[in-house]
């Protein structure tokens, strides 16, 4: 059986149908796992399993003892879109001697430890279970909550009399022990060298959005020979094409809903800018459906811990976000998402073209023109045999910069229609009328694969 350690923030696919969660905390804890819809809430008591409900409602999920579950995945009702796992003590985390969660996934291990120094949450939210597309997938979360079971229970909707309720008796027949799994490379370990003779197309028959095929020299050296043939010197982060963990897949939901989320990013966006930890957003404005779906994507988000707290206040019909402060979370949501979403529209389409589509593609290119001068390309996509593609990602203002990206384009001597400015404050019509009145396509989020896929 083969190990893998995953970081908090970090997703995979699950193969089985059939999985085990177990925790390991060295100390006295309690535990729950919750079902919950789409909407983050349970559907009722019997969606909540411990060790006084030790099976939810259908038998799908069992409370098997010494805080281990098993989840019969492949038998969850179409409604439940989550599978979320927590523990709680009386004590803060960084008093536990160790915590990890341990989930077997058939022929896998996963390990996900948690970092404990200085933590003063007395909860926390393990992991998650989640649907993707009709597909099972798991994200390692570590968001901890102050207090004990009452908080956890209210925030997925359950209501508790005693937020320390007694233990009952614990089964009578003894767990077999588990061993903890080999040592897992990190993902943030450089990635593997490719193998000698890999596909053509290195995200044939894979899940592209849990891959790291791309985070290698050989998969950038088509574009750093097209920018060497003009003369231009460009440098690759390699790391910034690792598709795995969450970004990709949260930036799918920021981009897809950019229309709704447009103020509140824009939010977000400024107080990152002025040092703000926090910022309300007045719901009043939004139809109650809009006010709804707000409500579940800002949760979504905090599950993954790309915000630290929300509160939404029922009274006044507003929402309070605390933001986290950590630099790649900083980055992503002030306006790093934009690269992950148009850098996933591309990829997403090349994983359907079969193993003999040949392509490179590289995000933040560092580039080096003869004279001295440098630039930073966002994103930059080049189908073998055809012309690259240069995106540029702007999430706020972009007025200011257009005559740099006038200049970028004719010195990388490319068509109008190969460079693009991707702007999510703009209609359809301000796009239209800004590629006729200068020598650039711009696009909104929509639109942006519907004008790349011929180019491809």
């Amino acid at each position: 059986m083969s190990g893998q350690t995953l970081v908090p923030g970090a997703n995979t696919a699950l193969a089985a149908s059939s999985i085990t969660l177990r925790i390991d905390s060295g100390i006295d804890t309690d535990s729950a796992v919750w079902r919950l819809a789409a909407d983050g809430k349970v559907r009722g008591d019997g969606d909540m399993i411990f060790y006084n409900q030790p099976t939810s409602d259908d038998g799908s999920v069992c409370d098997l003892g010494a805080h281990c579950y098993r989840l019969d995945l492949a038998c969850q009702p179409e409604d439940i879109q989550y599978i979320t796992i927590a523990c709680t003590a009386n004590l803060p985390l960084a008093q536990y001697r160790q915590l990890a969660l341990y989930v077997d996934d058939g022929d896998r291990v996963l390990h996900c430890p948690v970092a404990l120094d200085g933590r003063r949450e007395t909860a926390l939210i393990l992991g998650v279970c989640y649907r993707r597309d009709g597909i099972w997938k798991f994200r390692f979360v570590a968001q901890g909550f102050h207090g004990g079971l009452r908080p956890l229970c209210e925030h997925f909707g359950i209501e508790v009399a005693d937020d320390t309720p007694a233990k009952t008796t614990a089964p009578a027949t003894k767990q077999p022990e588990r061993q903890p799994p080999p040592a897992a490379k990190s993902p943030d370990d450089k990635p593997a060298k490719p193998q000698k003779t890999p596909p053509q197309n290195p995200l044939h028959g894979t899940d592209w959005s849990e891959s790291n095929r791309l985070a290698s020299a050989e998969q950038h050296q088509p574009l750093a020979d097209w920018f060497a043939r003009k003369q231009i010197r460009a440098r690759f982060n390699h790391a910034a094409v690792d598709m795995r963990g969450y970004y990709d897949e949260a930036a799918t939901l920021l981009g897809d809903e950019h229309v709704l989320l447009n103020n509140l990013l824009n939010q977000i966006n400024w107080a990152y800018r002025h040092r703000h930890d926090g910022l309300r957003l007045d719901l009043k404005p939004y139809a109650a459906a809009e006010s709804k779906r707000l409500l579940a994507i800002v949760r979504e988000l905090y599950d993954a811990t790309l915000i630290a707290r929300y509160y939404y206040d029922k009274a006044k019909h507003s929402l309070h976000i605390q933001l986290q402060n950590a630099q790649p979370v900083r980055q992503f949501l002030g306006g790093g998402w934009l690269e992950w979403y148009a850098l996933g529209n591309l990829l997403s389409e090349a994983a359907k073209r079969g193993a003999d589509y040949r392509f490179a593609c590289a995000r933040g290119v560092h580039i080096e023109f003869a004279n001295g001068d440098k630039h930073e390309l966002d994103v930059a996509y080049l189908p073998l045999g055809k012309t690259p593609l240069i995106i540029e990602c702007k999430s706020g203002e972009y007025r200011r910069d257009l005559d740099k990206y006038l200049n970028l384009r004719q010195c990388l001597d490319l068509p109008p229609s190969h460079y693009l400015i991707l702007a999510t404050d703009l209609s359809h019509a301000q796009a239209n009328s800004l590629s006729a009145m200068y020598q650039l396509t711009f696009v909104t989020p929509d639109r942006l694969l519907p004008h790349c896929l011929p180019l491809l």
